[in-house]
């Protein structure tokens, strides 16, 4: 005769610990991928092409953008090593005080390579961080 099939192993939830972690990553995500997806919007029609930037080119403003997602795509194969040795903790808190350094020295921006090293370095290492 044969056996019935075993059932499968009890499901084992993280209870409030992992129900937490869910919710500060989805918010540390949330600022981070907004800021940067919305760069388009501040580029045309809101800031940049009519007030610091006005004498430079739509190409010209979009290379911070560009230099914003390159430094955060090279910069996370530098961070996974970090994360594999130290785990999240210590880069989130890196990446959420990078991050607030970014916008903060974006508000003080008023030169071209200002917001290329503040929007597009700073902000993508604080970016690869969280």
């Amino acid at each position: 005769p044969e056996r019935p099939p075993a059932p499968p192993p009890p499901f084992v939830e993280g209870g409030l610990h992992g129900y937490l972690t869910v919710l500060c990553a989805f918010f540390a995500l949330f600022a981070a991928f907004g800021q940067s997806m919305a760069f388009g919007s501040f580029q045309v029609q809101l800031w940049y092409s009519q007030n610091q930037l006005v004498d430079y080119t739509a190409s010209d403003i979009s290379w911070i953008g560009s230099v914003r997602l390159w430094v955060f795509f090279i910069s996370v194969s530098f961070i996974g090593r970090l994360f594999d040795a130290y785990g999240p903790t210590l880069l989130l808190a890196a990446g959420t005080v990078i991050f607030t350094f970014d916008l903060m020295m974006t508000s003080l921006a008023t030169k071209y390579y200002e917001l290329i090293l503040a929007q597009g370095i700073v902000f993508g290492i604080g970016f690869g961080l969280l």
